[in-house]
């Protein structure tokens, strides 16, 4: 019974949660907050930095200006920020995809990156917020981050405050206006 007493205390400490927002993000999501989860202090552009105390396991939100004041969330911008995120030699990325999160056009990328010879597997979230990049960066030891489940439960807490641009505007293909027959200058 002190067992099941016991296994029932830490589960209920570790699923704690606190609330956390990002006005220039413009969003809020419930980060882990028990005795396994550590917040650092911020150092711009990072916002938020929580890692579980073994250093299994991060979460990262930071924001920060486009490097070619390029704010459409696009191929170029992707290319661009991919070689940023996955730095060849000591990463390899799995997967990339334009897709919606809650209503919110994001890139979503997947791999590994090895740090001091262990194998780490990051998701990341990609999304431009008032003509800034906004990055949640979800990263687990040697298995999925989104298989964990503070990690999991912190991403789907994630609201977005700001009404949703669902897709990137549309280039305009309507053909160019034709000047009326009668105005010859």
């Amino acid at each position: 019974m002190k067992l099941l007493i016991l296994l029932w205390l830490q589960f209920a400490l570790a699923a704690t949660a606190a609330d956390w927002h990002s006005d220039d993000g413009r969003f809020s999501l419930q980060i882990p907050d028990g005795p396994n989860w550590r917040r650092l202090a911020p150092h711009p552009p990072v916002q938020l930095s929580i890692k579980r105390a073994d250093k299994t396991a991060e979460i990262i939100y930071a924001q920060f200006p486009p490097q070619t004041n390029k704010t459409t969330l696009d191929l170029d911008f992707v290319n661009g920020f991919d070689k940023g995120f996955w730095p060849k030699g000591k990463s390899h990325k799995a997967t990339g995809e334009f897709t919606e999160l809650k209503g919110k056009y994001i890139y979503r990328t997947t791999g590994d990156m090895t740090i001091k010879d262990v194998i780490y597997k990051k998701t990341a979230i990609v999304w431009v917020e008032n003509d800034q990049v906004a990055l949640l960066s979800l990263m687990q030891r040697e298995t999925d981050p989104l298989s964990d489940p503070d990690i999991k439960a912190c991403l789907d807490s994630l609201k977005f405050t700001a009404p949703p641009a669902t897709t990137p505007p549309a280039p305009d293909r309507s053909p160019p206006a034709k000047a009326p027959a009668d105005s010859h200058p």
